[in-house]
């Protein structure tokens, strides 16, 4: 796994047990500068345009981070992540993962839940995961 996924599980984890905008707090990191500046939290002092929105990990990352802590809601975080243009699709990929962890399950907008296909089963599966990977919870 590389650096940047390993900053990227280690935010998840965190906020899926619970800390919040915490788990976005700055952290030491070996590896690479650019995966050091985003766990360093370099991108907390960037406005809009210095953000990318490309495809390059390091660019998704940062500007995932940078939109969910920009947000008070799951909902402003993806508006926010898409609304960077570029690879929209993948930033707002991502932010959905992180903005999720973050702000909580019942922060999704119903009206973006109900016409999910499968919706049940998919949030069986999700809960089975985090139980896998967490037997605590």
């Amino acid at each position: 796994m590389n650096r940047a996924a390993r900053v990227f599980v280690r935010i998840l984890r965190e906020a899926i047990r619970g800390a919040g905008k915490d788990a976005l707090q700055p952290r030491p990191w070996d590896g690479a500068a650019r995966v050091r500046d985003i766990a360093a939290g370099t991108w907390r002092g960037k406005a809009r345009p210095q953000i990318k929105s490309s495809g390059y990990v390091i660019d998704t990352l940062e500007a995932a981070l940078w939109c969910t802590s920009q947000s008070a809601s799951f909902e402003e975080a993806l508006v926010l992540a898409v609304n960077l243009a570029g690879d929209a699709d993948t930033v707002g990929a991502v932010t959905g993962q992180i903005a999720g962890a973050v702000f909580g399950a019942p922060s999704i907008p119903l009206h973006w839940l109900e016409p999910l296909a499968w919706r049940g089963r998919l949030e069986t599966l999700a809960a089975q995961l985090v139980r896998l990977s967490d037997p605590s919870m």
